[in-house]
């Protein structure tokens, strides 16, 4: 009786810790995918730099309508072009939100506060896809995800990573920085934050 009560005991054990395995994989995996919204889009198509999503995300999804949004700006702008682009060849993978989240995208887009159909449809793909990071500048938007359990990415995060996987070098990435200063993306104070962070990338 000892020796059954010793191998149950071992099978249970055993069970335990394959189920914590497959729970912290399964984590693993889904902090690797993460949805976008059209801003920070925009922003990496301004340097052409979409291909640093690829090497930070195994997957990056982004809802219909944050591409109907590229579509129409690819007509008169370059960097919804190259946002565009990354579409099209499948860098980024365009999901439709289902219609039983129909309701939440209305009611996210009434507010308060309001937030436009792109970043309420980004929210709710975060749901569906039970993904939980999101790649988005606006504040409102930001605010409002956090506030439904979801870990906010900044685009100025995407060179910030970047840089510390060595995906580009501290000065390629400070680089970006100005054409972001020069073509008026972002806030002065959030550039400078950026700046000092990279820089501290290098003290490390």
């Amino acid at each position: 009786m000892p020796e059954q009560a010793y191998t149950y005991l071992k099978t249970w054990q055993f069970t335990i810790k394959h189920l914590n395995l497959i729970i912290t994989l399964y984590n693993r995996v889904n902090m690797h995918r993460i949805v976008a919204d059209t801003g920070p889009l925009l922003a990496l198509g301004i340097i052409n730099r979409l291909d640093l999503l690829v090497n930070l995300y195994a997957s990056v999804y982004v809802p219909t309508e944050v591409k109907r949004e590229l579509e129409i700006g690819a007509g008169k702008y370059q960097d919804a072009r190259n946002a565009l682009e990354a579409v099209n060849k499948g860098w980024l993978t365009e999901i439709s939100v289902d219609q039983i989240f129909c309701n939440r995208i209305g009611e996210l887009m009434a507010g308060p506060p309001k937030l436009g159909k792109a970043q309420a449809e980004s929210i709710v793909l975060c749901k569906q896809l039970n993904t939980h990071l999101l790649l988005i500048d606006d504040e409102d938007a930001v605010k409002v995800a956090q506030k439904e359990g979801i870990r906010v990415v900044h685009g100025l995060d995407i060179l910030i990573n970047s840089a510390k996987m060595g995906s580009i070098s501290l000065s390629e990435a400070l680089n970006h920085i100005n054409k972001f200063r020069e073509a008026g993306e972002y806030g002065e104070k959030d550039l400078r934050e950026a700046e000092s962070r990279i820089k501290r990338i290098a003290g490390k």
